[in-house]
């Protein structure tokens, strides 16, 4: 198992996530990057001479199968852990075994953990039926099939061939996908576009005032969605049906700079990601947060389960940057993978 030692002076953690992909080759990777993190100052404080740079999340994108048997998520397993110096503003190193790194799926309790590829991939998303499992590698937007229990890599189907693609979920009947896109390869124009399943017959919706993100259909046949506007710098969810001649506006938080990531439906209630993990009525109303560590992509089970990465983007340790499980009302959080090194 080869291992790389990451210490960077970079603010950007894009960079190491994803630039060792070679899908869909299946072949180990190897990288040699140098990584520094402060552990002991505010997210927010520079004032300790660290460029306060993010770690490398170990387990990220958790998405639950319709069955509620299997979690899939990407995982970039941790090798150690090293500090040096004292005092407030002391440094971790983090070393990890990239040959390791991929999409892996586990059971509902976190045992029983296997490695599908050797690339990393971002926002897995289940066919209704679980036969399939949709993602994007570097932009581009894939799905492999799954039968239960394996996944066929060599059926792997390429979904798109240009342009920026991410964040893909499956309609109710499992036969077209949509997904947030950029045709413009500058990642600052954010359209939401539908396709059907083989890829084929592309639509793109868009909203001229506020850049959209991130769609999740949802069995009653509308579309959530996020959407910021550049103008107030106020990020909103928002559902339409069909070709958007009839938009609903779920929410109206007043809070700036914020965007609300990752919206999905359970019961009465839309969850959203924003500086932690939230859930509203599906009018809007009674806002509540239910847990304020989530930033690496959580996922719904169909019985109302909730797996989320449980990382305060600071740091890395026995319970931060690993997958928790919870009830849907945020009530009996449990923690279910591990970083060993720990």
């Amino acid at each position: 198992m080869k291992m790389a030692l990451i210490k960077s002076k970079s603010h950007s953690t894009t960079l190491f996530k994803f630039n060792n992909v070679k899908a869909p080759i299946f072949t180990s990777m190897f990288f040699c990057l140098t990584f520094l993190c402060s552990t002991s100052c505010s997210k927010h404080d520079i004032a300790c001479g660290s460029d306060n740079v993010q770690p490398v999340p170990t387990y990220s994108y958790p998405a639950w199968h319709p069955s509620g048997k299997y979690i899939a998520f990407d995982y970039l397993p941790l090798q150690s852990a090293q500090k040096s110096g004292n005092g407030p503003c002391s440094e971790f190193s983090y070393a990890y075994y990239p040959d390791s790194s991929g999409l892996w799926v586990m059971n509902n309790d976190g045992s029983g953990k296997r490695q599908v590829t050797h690339f990393q991939v971002k926002d897995p998303c289940w066919s209704p039926s679980g036969d399939w499992l949709a993602f994007s590698v570097k932009g581009l937007l894939y799905k492999m099939p799954f039968d239960g229990y394996v996944f066929d890599t060599t059926r792997m189907v390429v979904l798109t061939t240009s342009g920026i693609g991410s964040s893909p979920s499956f309609t109710d009947t499992g036969d077209s996908l949509y997904f947030k896109g950029d045709t413009s390869a500058r990642g600052d124009a954010a359209y939401l576009f539908k396709m059907a399943a083989d890829g084929t017959g592309l639509t793109v919706f868009q909203d001229t005032k506020n850049i959209m993100n991130d769609p999740r259909c949802i069995s009653s046949g509308e579309v959530l969605y996020g959407s910021y506007d550049s103008l107030t710098k106020q990020g909103q969810l928002f559902s339409f049906r069909g070709n958007m001649s009839t938009v609903r506006r779920i929410t109206s938080t007043s809070d700036v700079y914020k965007v609300k990531n990752r919206p999905a439906y359970f019961g009465d209630y839309i969850y959203y990601e924003q500086y932690g993990l939230w859930r509203v009525k599906a009018d809007g109303s009674n806002s509540v947060k239910l847990c304020g560590d989530s930033y690496e992509g959580y996922t719904v089970s169909s019985n109302g389960k909730i797996a989320w990465v449980n990382f305060d983007l600071q740091t890395l340790n026995k319970t931060s940057g690993t997958i928790w499980v919870m009830d849907a009302d945020g009530s009996n959080k449990k923690q279910i993978t591990f970083n060993n090194t720990f």
